[in-house]
């Protein structure tokens, strides 16, 4: 883990590949119509058109009119690093996002998906983030994260919440 064979799972830019219709024939319709289901829309942050929710807008604007939709990612980081929400950034530091993102082209713009907060008793009310972890094509286990809001990691307060999977694997032989 964290060789060079396991960079293109932790790039951001393998979910721009999965929700841009201009990769659409890389993938059979069953396929597709899962990626649509699951992955948010992602685009790399690189000037001009792109299509969101059937319209072709720039890139640009619909970052700056439309701030709390989305979240600004670096292409290679992990662990919600120099990941900035527009629901949570003031005006002028979102603008400074977006413009060294679209300058630098390393980064992804992605759409925010807000989650509600529950109660939990001794803590207040908290988001739950479950993490999926597949293991040569397998679900191996989950690594739940509660925190304060939907966006964790990167020094933000959180916590680890247990979990037990049973997942029947053998390595292969």
């Amino acid at each position: 883990v964290g060789g060079f064979c396991t960079a293109p799972a932790w790039s951001k830019t393998l979910m721009a590949v999965c929700t841009d219709e201009r990769w659409r024939d890389l993938f059979p319709e069953p396929l597709w119509k899962d990626l649509e289901a699951c992955v948010p829309w992602t685009r790399k942050t690189l000037e001009g058109p792109v299509r969101f929710e059937g319209v072709e807008r720039d890139l640009r604007r619909l970052l700056l009119e439309e701030k709390d939709r989305f979240l600004i990612k670096p292409r290679r980081s992990y662990d919600g690093h120099g990941l900035l929400a527009g629901p949570y950034a003031g005006i002028e530091e979102w603008r400074r996002a977006v413009e060294g993102a679209l300058e630098r082209e390393d980064c992804v713009a992605q759409v925010f998906l807000p989650s509600e907060p529950e109660h939990l008793e001794g803590f207040g009310d908290a988001v739950l983030q479950p993490g999926a972890f597949i293991l040569l094509g397998r679900l191996a286990g989950f690594l739940p994260r509660y925190g304060r809001t939907e966006v964790l990691g990167g020094g933000r307060w959180e916590w680890y919440a247990p979990s037990e999977v049973e997942v029947p694997w053998q390595p292969p032989g």
